[in-house]
């Protein structure tokens, strides 16, 4: 089966984003927050979102064994992406809350001040991690509803039924080999939560260095073959890397280079960065396999918010002076 509810980054407490009801309505909180925390009982649960106020959980007459496909949708994106599943999961047929209320470890409540509750528990978990997340589907009847039993006891199939299955079938074999088992915050960590270094995802201080030099000269590259004399300003920490002045004259363009070593297009901002990012010559020169075999793509502001999650990844307190 599959079930669909809101985005999170790594469903371990994160913000939850989506265009749900129980999100959006008054002081909402999506308890599928915590869908890939293992429990104290090294358990993963899953909160499946209702049809309705009154709709029941997913249940069948054979409870156990069954594969649940874990489905969202990136707010700014068209179709859904497959975040994760379970298996050899239980459909348990009502909402329980998590096991830490049990056993007493402090675990905290919504908003709303209830109990984080779940409908599916499994004892194996495979988790795609956002950066995975590339290739979106889209179907009808995936969007007409928040869970859908494809196969099994008592499950009378159908075309687009099985329209799904093949298409999760496929998605599940492409992304198995991109998934971490039994996800937990030792294996699979989130940039968000680590109070000791927030960039430690991006790699060691030395090896963010070489990826930024490597991107600025493979930028720098790109721009005089457009025709562009540059000029390198990153030192003086002015908002963007690289002044480019067209040689033909014309306008002048200011560049913010963003590099990874990898495939993946991830990046992290300053608060000046962020704001010159207003000015209309402002581009973005994002590089891939910096160290390697470079790519460049540039996105205008625009296209880098259309294209990207722009996220805070940590705040600063200081004291105001004067208010009591």
């Amino acid at each position: 089966m599959w079930v669909k509810f809101g985005w999170s980054e790594y469903y371990r407490g994160g913000p939850v984003n989506g265009n749900f009801r129980w999100l959006n309505e008054g002081d909402g909180e999506g308890h599928e927050a915590f869908n890939f925390l293992p429990g104290p009982d090294g358990g993963y649960y899953c909160y499946v979102p209702p049809h309705g106020p009154h709709a029941a959980s997913p249940s069948s007459s054979d409870p156990h064994g069954w594969t649940v496909i874990c489905l969202a949708k990136f707010p700014s994106q068209k179709g859904v992406h497959v975040v994760g599943w379970y298996e050899n999961a239980t459909l348990m047929g009502k909402e329980i809350p998590r096991p830490e209320y049990k056993a007493g470890v402090g675990f905290r409540r919504d908003v709303q001040g209830a109990t984080f509750s779940y409908s599916i528990k499994a004892d194996s978990a495979f988790f795609v991690p956002p950066e995975a997340r590339t290739m979106p589907f889209s179907h009808p009847s995936v969007k007409q509803a928040k869970f859908s039993y494809l196969t099994g006891p008592d499950v009378d199939t159908n075309p687009a039924k099985a329209e799904v299955f093949a298409i999760l079938e496929s998605e599940l074999g492409r992304l198995r080999p991109l998934t971490i088992a039994q996800p937990n915050p030792a294996n699979a960590p989130d940039e968000l939560e680590d109070d000791i270094d927030p960039l430690g995802r991006f790699g060691t201080p030395e090896h963010r260095r070489n990826v930024e030099l490597a991107a600025e000269r493979a930028v720098t590259a790109e721009l005089d073959r457009l025709g562009y004399h540059v000029i390198r300003r990153s030192d003086e920490k002015i908002g963007y890397d690289l002044q480019a002045i067209a040689k033909q004259g014309g306008s002048e363009l200011y560049v913010e280079v963003k590099g990874t070593s990898g495939a993946d297009r991830r990046f992290y901002m300053t608060p000046k960065e962020r704001e010159f990012t207003s000015t209309d010559s402002w581009r973005l020169a994002m590089v891939t396999d910096a160290l390697s075999n470079p790519d460049v793509t540039f996105f205008t502001c625009k296209q880098m918010e259309q294209r990207f999650s722009l996220q805070p990844m940590v705040w600063i307190g200081r004291e105001v002076e004067g208010v009591e």
